[in-house]
């Protein structure tokens, strides 16, 4: 335990400062879009918190091979290592939520900016007005109650993306180069088997399929608790996946 917490504090204190680059960066051009679409009128705004979730899944990607070999030349368990890193990203996750929660309400000040949550489970709640900006209408209450489903949709969607990071990084280590271009060629291919067979699957598989992923992310019911409970647990399966393969991971040059 002890040297899981060691590597936790090394990963976070490593990736300390550009999460500061990102976050000053990122605050200063949604201000000032903000600010400029408050002066021009026309402009629009909207919710940008794709960004965080992208930083987070790269800091996924990038958390294995470089922290492995420290870990290994500093008898670090793989055990401790695979779960201190892991781990690390639960903080930043919660931590990059709430930031997001404040600059949301700070661009509020200047023009309606719906967050991610709104844009995908409250969709009936904005107006949009002729030039195409969304208002949530909506009573204090519930505005706060709205607040706080965006920052627990943005916290578990960002750990769970993270964690899939870790695991993408996990399998690459592992890969040969040949399966490393594989990799990169079976999504497009499943993608094109899946627009050529589509049509021609029965209407009840097709219909079975899309009331299936309707219901695990939330589309049915209207709610953010099933696709956050799907993406946590997708990533704690590859997860498990990912310890299979660090188990026996060698250090590579």
């Amino acid at each position: 335990m002890k040297h899981t917490l060691t590597v936790m504090r090394y990963n976070l204190s490593d990736s300390l400062r550009p999460t500061a680059i990102f976050f000053f960066i990122y605050t200063a051009i949604v201000l000032l879009n903000a600010l400029l679409s408050y002066l021009i009128p026309g402009g629009n705004t909207v919710g940008s918190d794709m960004s965080i979730l992208i930083f987070l899944f790269i800091c996924g990607v990038v958390g294995f091979r470089y922290n492995f070999f420290f870990a290994m030349a500093n008898n670090v368990s793989r055990r401790d290592f695979f779960l201190g890193t892991a781990l690390s990203g639960l903080l930043p996750s919660i931590l990059s939520a709430a930031v997001m929660i404040v600059i949301n309400r700070l661009v509020g000040l200047f023009y309606p900016m719906p967050t991610l949550y709104t844009l995908c489970f409250e969709r009936e709640r904005l107006i949009f007005q002729p030039d195409g900006v969304a208002i949530s209408a909506q009573s204090a209450g519930k505005e706060a109650l709205t607040l706080l489903m965006s920052f627990l949709f943005l916290a578990v969607l960002g750990f769970a993306i993270y964690l899939i990071g870790f695991f993408i990084s996990t399998l690459f280590y592992r890969m040969s180069k040949l399966l490393r271009m594989t990799f990169w060629v079976v999504p497009w291919l499943l993608v094109v088997l899946t627009t050529l067979l589509w049509p021609i699957l029965p209407q009840s598989v097709t219909g079975g399929l899309t009331r299936f992923f309707s219901a695990i992310l939330g589309i049915t019911s209207h709610s953010a608790w099933p696709p956050m409970a799907t993406a946590m647990v997708l990533a704690l399966f590859l997860t498990l996946c990912g310890w299979l393969l660090t188990r026996r991971a060698v250090l590579k040059k």
